[in-house]
């Protein structure tokens, strides 16, 4: 099997796919729409309108049912949370810093709060 060139890479391959894609698209009398940027395609199609994975005769969508009451359930049907850790009722002594009539530190005391 022959070296590919040293420019040659997966990108450039695929690019000059879609390349030669898009031009015969272009030579069979196919046209290419320019849509604005930020435009969107949902909620404007005509009826009956193409669009993939769609049959051929469209239904017009249903209207959309309201799902609250089965959160609510899915909700209640969740296990409690567990409580927290039970602390011990005694409280762990701190260091607290004491400062003299100046402002200026004089010494650490442990304080029980």
């Amino acid at each position: 099997m022959p070296k590919p060139p040293k420019d040659f890479s997966f990108k450039s391959s695929q690019r000059d796919r879609i390349q030669r894609e898009i031009e015969d698209f272009l030579s069979r009398g196919g046209q290419i729409e320019t849509v604005a940027p930020g435009a969107s395609g949902a909620g404007n199609r005509a009826p009956g309108a193409w669009r993939p994975g769609a049959a051929a005769n469209p239904t017009p969508p249903r209207e959309r049912i309201p799902l609250d009451h089965l959160l609510v359930a899915i909700d209640q049907r969740r296990k409690p949370a567990r409580p927290a850790a039970k602390t011990s009722a005694r409280k762990r002594p701190r260091k607290r810093l004491i400062y003299d009539d100046f402002g200026e530190p004089l010494r650490w005391e442990w304080v029980d709060e």
